[in-house]
């Protein structure tokens, strides 16, 4: 009986091995399925070709790039020719575009004209100023003073001086002819040096020296310098004032002066080292 037992048992256990064994071909363990499933495709990388760098930095820029102008030569400047000129946003006349108001005398680059407007470096950048302002030729705006001649009120090269030194003087409503310290004002005015201030009134040559005294950016002295001012009283006790255009090494000097011989007069003068000596003359000279 045991006997039979045993191979009943042993039949009904073959065709259970046999569907264990069909399943586990048909399910790998979970370290083969690892080992079996499709690996992921890397992210690829994007590069860009180095002769699109350009175009991708440009890509990126928001702020406009701003005009620069070049280096300009004598040909494009022009001169203040009227009072005062006003310099505007744009070649036309707007409500609250004046950006600045120009003296007489001023300098301006000129990068084109528009109409009745020209248009004019400013700030860096660009404005604009009437045609009817400005002159390209400087001897319209600047006095040319010839040795000999004689300057009277009216004179064109005399407005001229006194609009670029403003008239500080008030000799153009008197009907002055024109002044030594007024010839010294404009010729240091066009080495970008002034005079300094002073209180009292009024200015006369002579005297100049002794209200400078103790003033900042004045040297006073005996001695002189090329650019500096010669101060002196004549045989007759008048007050006289020039420039002195060059010093020379035997020490006799070159100077510019106005109304030494009369009134309005424009001459110059060279002087021997002794001659100059006795007329006991200050020089100032303009830090």
């Amino acid at each position: 009986m045991k006997v039979l037992w045993a191979v009943i048992h042993d039949l009904l256990k073959f065709p259970f091995q046999l569907f264990l064994r069909d399943s586990s071909k048909q399910k790998p363990e979970a370290a083969e399925m690892l080992l079996l499933s499709p690996k992921p495709e890397p992210a690829l990388e994007q590069v860009v070709p180095a002769e699109d760098f350009a175009s991708v930095s440009s890509a990126v820029q928001t702020e406009p790039t701003r005009e620069v102008f070049p280096a300009l030569t004598d040909a494009s400047v022009a001169y203040i020719s009227s009072k005062t000129a006003k310099i505007m946003q744009g070649p036309q006349w707007s409500y609250d575009t004046v950006l600045a108001e120009y003296n007489y005398g001023k300098a301006v680059h000129i990068l084109g004209y528009d109409g009745r407007f020209a248009r004019i470096v400013f700030a860096n950048e660009s404005a604009w100023v009437l045609k009817d302002d400005i002159s390209t030729n400087i001897n319209d705006v600047f006095p040319i003073f010839v040795e000999g001649n004689i300057y009277l009120s009216e004179d064109k090269e005399v407005k001229k001086l006194r609009k670029l030194i403003k008239d500080q003087y008030f000799t153009e409503m008197l009907y002055l002819p024109l002044q030594g310290i007024e010839y010294v004002a404009y010729i240091l005015g066009q080495h970008n040096l002034f005079l300094p201030e002073i209180d009292v009134r009024p200015r006369v040559a002579g005297s100049i020296h002794i209200n400078l005294r103790g003033h900042r950016g004045v040297h006073i002295g005996i001695t002189p310098k090329t650019g500096s001012v010669i101060e002196y009283k004549d045989e007759n006790g008048v007050g006289q004032i020039g420039y002195v255009e060059a010093v020379y090494p035997d020490g006799s000097i070159y100077f510019s002066i106005v109304g030494l011989q009369s009134d309005g007069k424009f001459s110059k003068q060279k002087l021997s080292k002794e001659v100059w000596l006795a007329l006991q003359p200050v020089f100032i000279q303009v830090l």
